[in-house]
């Protein structure tokens, strides 16, 4: 049985993620959350990689719905955002922090109980907050 894997966060990070997926070809189910403010490009090339997926042998990829992270196994949020120069790490993740908190409390709203996998420059401070959040075991986190 394929595990479920559920993607959500930016476009260029998901896209990142999915390309990597498809050259290793793992037995993974894999489900892309659509991304709110995605533009035309973002769809096109999603919808490449989708395209890309079927010639995998075991990594299957479709673009999912946010009732899909009821039955997943692992979430992974991918997050990013350009970075500034002299950019501090608390300055970063404040920036990325309100999106960061209405991914993680949309997938437990919807019924998640698996493992959230953060995909993020400074992803040991968002597993902290992942944790505070959501309320899932500390064993349940990776970053």
């Amino acid at each position: 049985m394929k595990a479920k894997v559920v993607i959500c966060g930016d476009t260029s990070r998901i896209d990142s993620f999915l390309t990597t997926m498809i050259m290793k070809d793992p037995s993974v189910a894999g489900i892309v959350l659509p991304v709110e403010s995605e533009t035309e490009n973002s769809d096109t090339a999603l919808s490449a990689l989708v395209t890309a997926a079927h010639l995998c042998q075991q990594f299957s990829l479709t673009v999912g719905k946010n009732e899909d992270l009821a039955s997943a196994d692992v979430v992974v949020i991918a997050l990013e955002r350009p970075q500034i120069a002299a950019e501090d790490m608390l300055t970063y993740v404040q920036g990325i922090m309100p999106k960061f908190r209405k991914l993680v409390n949309s997938v437990i709203e919807n019924g998640f109980k698996g493992k959230i996998l953060i995909s993020a420059p400074f992803d040991e401070l968002l597993v902290y907050f992942a944790w505070r959040f959501s309320g899932l075991p500390q064993t349940q986190l990776l970053g």
